[in-house]
């Protein structure tokens, strides 16, 4: 039967869709269906693409609002565009390229990735950061790490699911990594304390920043110079809206393909 806009309706509610859950398999385990069937389950494509454009629309709707009423040049920065990591086919940030075409916007952010970020781990960020940039917009790297200062601290994680540093020089090594990325790729760094629990309240966190950090970024932006990668990781957005399994299957393999091309993990 024909669909429109105005009779198009939302996928039913299923007991296991609403809220998104992660799909691991045991061993044996149930089966996944990693993509939608098509044409019975066009409608959850169709869904999937319309929350990532309203989301979209939304942040768009907000920040000119935002900029209008602002009377200087402040910086924009929005949390969207986590195409490598974040499940679900309709979390509603695969319309990505409407933020990075909007004058409006500055800067896109976003945490650090949750799968593999602490020392001897790939880490990196869990958007096509290279993709940002190149779109004349600055990739802001949110390190929300979970410290050791965090584990020890009175005030608790508030959930956060990935363990803590060991010790200082986990910490120091971890952020010397996500620092060197930030660098090669030429995108922002936050230290971002996410639960408020003093993960950085050490004078020792901070001070490879003072001491080559910030010398390092200045050297980098006294002559700017683009970066151009030796090896690329493609992802067509839209393909996305296809794919079934809330966890792309094992686990998110888009990110566990970004890791073999760091070569500094193996896919779990």
């Amino acid at each position: 039967m024909p669909v429109t806009i105005a009779t198009a309706q939302v996928p039913p509610p299923q007991s296991d869709r609403f809220p998104m859950q992660s799909v691991i398999t045991g061993n044996p385990g149930p089966p996944i269906d990693a993509f939608y069937a098509l044409p019975a389950e066009q409608d959850w494509v169709d869904y999937s693409n319309y929350e990532s454009d309203l989301v979209s629309q939304r942040i768009l709707a907000a920040v000119q609002a935002v900029r209008t009423g602002m009377k200087s040049n402040r910086l924009i920065s929005v949390h969207n565009g986590y195409l490598i990591e974040l499940m679900g086919s309709f979390s509603g940030h695969f319309s990505v390229n409407q933020l990075l075409s909007s004058s409006y916007i500055d800067s896109l952010a976003g945490g650090l990735t949750p799968y593999d970020r602490l020392a001897g781990g790939a880490g990196q960020e869990g958007v096509p950061v290279d993709s940002v940039n190149a779109n004349g917009k600055v990739w802001l790297n949110v390190t929300d790490l979970n410290t050791y200062l965090a584990a020890n601290s009175i005030y608790q994680s508030g959930g956060l699911s990935n363990p803590p540093t060991a010790d200082l020089t986990e910490t120091v090594d971890v952020l010397d990594r996500e620092t060197a990325s930030n660098l090669v790729h030429r995108s922002g760094n936050w230290w971002f304390d996410l639960n408020e629990n003093g993960a950085f309240m050490d004078p020792n966190i901070w001070t490879p920043m003072s001491i080559y950090g910030i010398p390092l970024f200045n050297q980098l932006y006294a002559n700017p110079q683009p970066y151009k990668a030796d090896v690329a990781l493609i992802i067509d957005r839209n393909s996305i809206f296809y794919q079934k399994s809330d966890e792309d299957m094992m686990i998110a393999q888009r990110a566990a393909l970004r890791y073999a091309l760091f070569d500094a993990a193996p896919i779990r």
